[in-house]
Parts: structure tokens; sequence; C-alpha cells
């Protein structure tokens, strides 16, 4: 059924802030059929935005995003967005503020981990301003692999964030068992994120549970290779005879390791 736009999210906060240098984005999202257009304008003349170094718009289906380059004092400003079909057209104002950059993370300490998992500790310096507070954390990790397939770059890197928590610690999972990994985090408050902390190496450790079945089998088949060897060279024991008889007509020019190995392999024939 035809009908004029419809704000997806009738309640959205009016104040968004930015550091200068930072970034940010407004979205504007809208049901409509036929599908609204949207327009961008800024300030109180409504100058239209276009694309250049401050503005970049991105369209989809239903929805505008406005991503802001902070570079320069002329983009804190009211901005409107226009959704518009041949039904109707409805508006929508919001506010960029300047607001302060978060302070970066002090260096984080990992407090515990396993095979899938780093436990980590992210505090932030005691000066912090109360009028813009630190309220989460971003966590960014890559393999030592694909960090260096990527010439030391965080292009392909995988983040995971975090609400703040005063002496909190944060998981993060579901990682690859004894794989070396790069880990740097950044702090985050109304404003945007802070920078990258350095990065620690940090290595998963190797599944003990699986490793073990295996070695009990190895040191299983060593025993037993030592057993045939034993009745084998044994002239003395009634079990040797046996053994013998399965060998017999095979000759055995090799070290005595090599001729365990043999041993295995026809008991195991065998078998």
């Amino acid at each position: 059924m035809n009908h004029k736009p419809i704000w997806t999210h009738p309640e959205v906060p009016n104040d968004h802030y930015a550091y200068f240098s930072g970034t940010t984005q407004f979205v504007c999202e809208a049901q409509a059929e036929p599908a609204a257009n949207f327009t961008w304008y800024r300030g109180k003349n409504k100058s239209k935005i276009t694309n250049d170094k401050h503005y970049h718009i991105e369209h989809d289906n239903h929805i505008s995003i406005l991503h802001i380059n902070a570079s320069h004092e002329r983009v804190f400003d009211t901005y409107r967005c226009k959704a518009k079909n041949h039904l109707g057209s409805i508006e929508r104002s919001m506010t960029l503020r300047r607001g302060e950059k978060p302070p970066k993370p002090l260096p984080l300490a990992l407090r515990g981990l396993n095979s899938h998992t780093f436990d980590i500790e992210l505090t932030t310096p005691k000066n912090v301003s109360t009028e813009m507070p630190v309220n989460g954390y971003r966590i960014e990790y890559i393999t030592e692999f694909q960090f260096t397939k990527d010439l030391h770059t965080w292009t392909n890197a995988k983040h995971k964030d975090y609400a703040y928590a005063s002496g909190a610690t944060f998981l993060l999972n579901n990682l690859e068992e004894n794989t070396t990994y790069m880990v740097r985090a950044a702090s985050r408050n109304a404003a945007g994120f802070s920078d990258w902390t350095d990065f620690e190496t940090l290595r998963t450790r190797f599944n003990q549970t699986s490793g073990s079945s295996c070695s009990v089998c190895s040191s299983f088949t060593h025993i037993l290779c030592f057993v045939l060897i034993a009745l084998m060279l044994s002239s003395d024991l009634t079990l040797a005879n046996p053994v013998r008889t399965i060998f017999q007509g095979v000759r055995f020019q090799a070290t005595t390791s090599i001729a365990a190995q043999g041993i295995l392999g026809a008991d195991v024939g065998r078998l």
C-alpha cells in the first residue's frame, strides 16, 4: 500500500558530539512506499549538502547516512534531513556540538587466557573530564599471520565493543587456539574514540584435552614396540615362538628401531 514517509525510529537524540579532527555520522531512516528520496541540509539557511572533503552521503533502501569529518569549525552546526516521495515529506533536525576527545587507555593488561579466550584489563587515566566521561572501550585484534600478510596494517582486524565498568575485565572470546594475536584498545565517550594504545602480542594456549589422548596413544605404541622386540630376541620365552612364526621367512637387516617399526606394522596387519 502506498504511503508517505514515516520515521522508522520516532525518537532519536537531537544532540550529537564530535571532537575537532574526529568523525561522526547522522542516520536518517524512514519507511515509505514508494521509497523516499533523502536530502541533507546544514545551518539556518538550509544549505544543501553534497559530497566533499567534510561530508560523505550514503543511501540505501529507506536509509541515508551523513558522514561528517570534523576538520573545520563550520561543521559544528544544525543539520536537517528530509525524506520525500510523491505522497508527502517529513523532516528532522539534529545538532552537532563540539566535544572532547577521550583519553587513550593505559596499556592493556592480560589477566588470564586459555585456548580460545583473553581476559583483558583496561583502565583510563584519573584526570578524565567529568563533563564527557569515558563510557566504553573498543578492543581490536588480528592474528599475527594476517597482520604480516597485510603489511602490518589493521585493515582486516576484528573488533569488539564494551560498556565501561570500573574495575571490570573484558573477555575476548572465540579465538583460535595456539595462535598469536596483535591486540590494541581505544576508549570511547559521546564524542567518539580515542587514539589506539600500542598493540600487545598475545598467544592463546594449546588445547591440552585434545593433545592428551594423542600422547597416551603414542606412549602405548612405543611400549608395544619394546614388548614385541623383547619377545623376538628372547629364545627362552614361550611367547616368543608364536611371534617369530608370524614373521617367519622375513629377513631383518636393519637397526633395532627399524625392526620395531616392521614388527608393529605386521602386528597391526594381523589384528
